[in-house]
């Protein structure tokens, strides 16, 4: 009877102690779980936020860069027009010398009623136009005359900045030279 008493608590024993040890692996891997989900929210928030933070820091990296760039051609484009004024600005002053004579002597100005405009040749490496009277002046064809010295000026300025679509010339008179011509 005492081996039956001894084997009966050994086996009450081993049950508890298999229980014990099967709620201790479920509490565990309970934890285990719990844990493993916190991790990959925690780890899916700081790869949300490091993946943010380098967009934010190559985005920004970019428009600087670009800004830059872009400085850079506006800079290119105000050193040429500063140019282009300081010479359309001392043709203008000097008429006596340049107000006789065009640089281009074969440039001729015809009148277009549909568009109300006077304008040259299209074949002209320089596009011209007047459009505010139905006539030209004499005092006209002296600007005309002047500007028609910085063609040669339009033309490198357009050409030493690639990005320049063109280099003109407007006068409030109504005047305008224009390169490239448009075509």
């Amino acid at each position: 009877m005492m081996q039956w008493t001894r084997a009966s608590i050994g086996s009450k024993l081993a049950i508890a102690f298999a229980l014990g040890l099967a709620l201790a692996v479920l509490l565990l891997s309970n934890i285990f779980t719990q844990s493993l989900e916190s991790f990959g929210e925690f780890s899916a928030v700081k790869n949300e936020t490091n993946i943010r933070n380098q967009s934010y820091y190559f985005l920004s990296t970019l428009t600087q860069d670009q800004a830059e760039r872009y400085e850079v051609v506006f800079q290119q484009f105000s050193a040429l027009t500063q140019l282009i004024a300081q010479q359309a600005q001392s043709y203008l002053d000097h008429g006596d010398l340049y107000g006789r004579t065009n640089l281009n002597p074969q440039e001729k100005l015809t009148f277009y009623p549909d568009k109300e405009i006077f304008a040259n040749s299209p074949t002209d490496r320089v596009a011209v136009c007047y459009w505010d009277q139905p006539t030209i002046s004499a005092a006209v064809t002296s600007q005309i005359n002047r500007l028609s010295h910085i063609d040669p000026t339009l033309e490198q300025a357009q050409k030493a900045n690639p990005s320049a679509v063109a280099a003109w010339v407007l006068l409030d008179s109504s005047v305008i030279r224009y390169y490239p011509i448009c075509r």
